[in-house]
This record gives structure tokens, sequence and C-alpha cells, in this order.
């Protein structure tokens, strides 16, 4: 009699959690919502309409950042565990209910974030439609006034203009990424401090 009711009492409270964070998070997709509608409105003031192929591509992004926090979890366990039984132990880690209870209560903001995204991406790119650069000119004199009448890139083109360090920069300058979908992930799936996470 108790080896069945247990169980029931832990998918309960499993339930229960799912359920509290799911009616705790309502304020965050709400306002997420909310934003798309703005971005969507916005850039169809402008004849720009969002593509479904921007959701997809970023579906994509999460799904292989989700394969790689898999593979480095899972080298990273095996390594840290050294189970008898690794095949297992990574069955038992990832096909549990507890975890996937933790995905579902994530489900709804990860889906969010996928379709929110692309819009904000979006939304920089027209940034020019809504307001020019009006800025550019007092940026360019600020840069001649710090470098004696020169431009910035004159004066860093000795120094920054190899194809390698360029390639680099630009590497470095979209390291980013790595911090973005990861870090969303995290948050949604692995962070359970609900304030935190609503931040």
């Amino acid at each position: 009699m108790t080896s069945t009711t247990q169980p029931m009492k832990t998918g309960t409270l499993l339930t229960t959690d799912v359920t509290r964070r799911w009616l705790g998070e309502v304020p965050v997709y709400i306002l997420c919502v909310a934003l798309g509608a703005v971005c969507v409105i916005l850039l169809a003031l402008h004849q720009i309409t969002p593509s479904v192929s921007g959701i997809i591509e970023n579906a994509r992004l999460f799904l292989l950042f989700t394969s790689i926090l898999i593979i480095f979890d899972a080298a990273w366990q095996l390594n840290r565990q050294r189970p008898d039984r690794p095949t297992r132990f990574l069955v038992e880690r990832y096909f549990n209910r507890t975890l996937h209870t933790q995905i579902l209560a994530g489900l709804p903001l990860i889906l969010l974030a996928i379709v929110i995204l692309p819009m904000f991406s979006k939304m920089k790119s027209a940034i020019p439609l809504f307001n020019e650069f009006t800025w550019d000119a007092t940026f360019i004199e600020w840069d001649q006034a710090i470098f004696f009448g020169y431009d910035a890139w004159e004066v860093m083109q000795p120094v920054l203009g190899y194809p390698i360090i360029t390639a680099t920069l630009a590497l470095l300058y979209h390291l980013w990424f790595l911090l973005l979908y990861p870090g969303v992930m995290f948050f949604v799936f692995y962070r359970m401090d609900s304030g935190l996470r609503r931040q």
C-alpha cells in the first residue's frame, strides 16, 4: 500500500510545483506577449512582417545548444561520479520524472524566448526606420578630438588591420551568443529562485 501511494504523492507534488510555477510566471508571459505584439505592430507600420524562418532558426539554435549542454553535462558527470555502469547512470540522470517536470515547468518560457528573440533582432535592424542615427556625426567629432584630428580607424589600422586580428575581434564579438542561449536555458530550466528568474 505504501509503495503505491508514495509515487502518487511525489507525482502530485511535482504537478503542483509545475502549476505553481506556471501561475507565478503569468506576468512574465503577459509582458512577453505584449512586447511581441508591439514589435509586430511597429514593424507592420513599415510593411515588415516577422518571418517564421527566424523563429525556426532560433529554435534550431536552442536545440543545438541543448545538445551541446547535454554532451558537456554528461561528460562532466561521468568524469566526476565515475559510475560503474555509465549508460545506466546517464539513463537515470536524463530519463527521470523530476527532470521531465523541470523541463515541463520551463517549457512556456523557452517557447516565448524562441518566438520573441527574433522579433527583437528585427526591431534592432529596423531602428533607422524609427529614428535616424543622428549621433554619428557627434561621435566622429569626438573620435577626432581624442585622436588629434584623425579618425579612430586610421590610428588603429596599423595595429588591428591584419586579417587574423580582424577575424579574432569578430569572433570575440560574436561569442556573446554562447552566453545568450545557454544563459536563457539556465534561468528557464535550472534556476529555481523564481524572483531572480523573473528578473
